[in-house]
C-alpha cells in the first residue's frame, strides 16, 4: 500500500511538472501566467511596473527555455518512476 501510494504520488508530482513547464513554456506572457507567477516575481525586479520591451522579449525567451527543461526532467522522472521504480530497482 505504501509503495503505490508513493508511486503514484511522484508520478502526480512529475505530470504536474510536465504541465506547468508546458504553461511557462508556451504561455508565459499570458493572463493566466500573470495570476500564477509574474504579479510575485515582477514587482521584484522592476518595482515602477514597467519593463522594458527587450526585456519582455528576454524574459519570454527564457521563459521558454525554463520550461522546456523541467518538461523534460519531469518526463524523465516519471520514466523513471514509471518502470523502474515499479520494478523496484535500485
Amino acid at each position: 500500500m505504501r509503495f503505490s501510494f508513493w508511486r503514484n504520488w511522484l508520478i502526480g508530482v512529475s505530470v504536474y511538472h510536465i504541465i506547468f513547464g508546458l504553461l511557462l513554456a508556451f504561455f508565459a506572457e499570458s493572463p493566466l501566467m500573470d495570476q500564477l507567477l509574474n504579479q510575485y516575481f515582477d514587482p521584484l525586479f522592476w518595482p515602477e511596473h514597467q519593463i522594458p520591451a527587450g526585456t519582455v522579449q528576454y524574459k519570454a525567451w527564457l521563459s521558454s527555455v525554463l520550461g522546456a527543461v523541467m518538461v523534460s526532467w519531469a518526463i524523465l522522472i516519471a520514466f523513471i518512476v514509471y518502470y523502474l521504480f515499479q520494478r523496484r530497482e535500485r
